[in-house]
């Protein structure tokens, strides 16, 4: 009898850690096929399984805003830099105008007038194309704003609701080369399963 307590303690132990074995073995393959899907790396040497934390609703909308709130600082970045690339082409438009202005009133040179005006056509063209790209980039910007704002409503309503069970947050070191036999290191990488282990596309919702 002495003997038996002792081993069912074992046993409990070795339980309780086979399952959490069981599910980083299970979770492996699919965090493999994740990270040959977004060619993270071209080849993988090592992936090392950090923790394996529960995905509630509230925990995956925080992330979920939080890479929101990424996308949208970059389009808005992606509008300034073209709306600053228009502004420079208009600049450039005027100057080529006067230039032209210059050369066929004031120097009697139509072939220098002629270059400055054409070089005036291609700035303006240029300016509507970065204005273009400036406005689309403003507009994404806006869809994810808006997209924020449904997600922090969501927050708020479950505020003080019983935490759904979402799934898993795998977090991993990666240790890989590229297509140049270059080590690529990454440390401490998220990736979002559903309960079923299917890789949910945080970025994409």
């Amino acid at each position: 009898m002495k003997y038996v307590i002792p081993f069912l303690i074992i046993l409990a132990l070795t339980s309780c850690k086979s399952k959490e074995e069981q599910l980083k073995e299970s979770i492996l393959p699919v965090l493999t096929n994740a990270i040959i899907q977004d060619s993270l790396v071209h080849k993988i040497d090592s992936i090392k399984i950090l923790k394996i934390d529960t995905l509630t609703d509230s925990l995956y909308a925080e992330r979920r805003l939080l890479n929101k709130s990424k996308l949208f600082d970059y389009y808005l970045s992606r509008s300034k830099m073209y709306q600053t690339q228009a502004e420079l082409d208009g600049r450039s438009a005027k100057l080529s105008q006067q230039q032209s202005t210059l050369y066929y009133e004031y120097l009697n040179s139509s072939t220098l007038g002629s270059m400055s005006a054409d070089d005036a056509k291609s700035k303006i063209a240029s300016l509507k194309e970065n204005l273009d790209k400036s406005t689309v980039y403003i507009d994404s910007a806006k869809k994810v704003n808006a997209e924020m704002q449904r997600i922090e409503n969501d927050l708020k309503i479950r505020k003080n609701k019983p935490k759904g069970f979402r799934g898993f947050l795998v977090t991993f070191n990666l240790l890989g080369t590229d297509k140049k036999n270059m080590e690529i290191k990454k440390d401490t990488m998220l990736l979002y399963l559903s309960p079923a282990l299917r890789v949910l596309p945080i970025n994409k919702i």
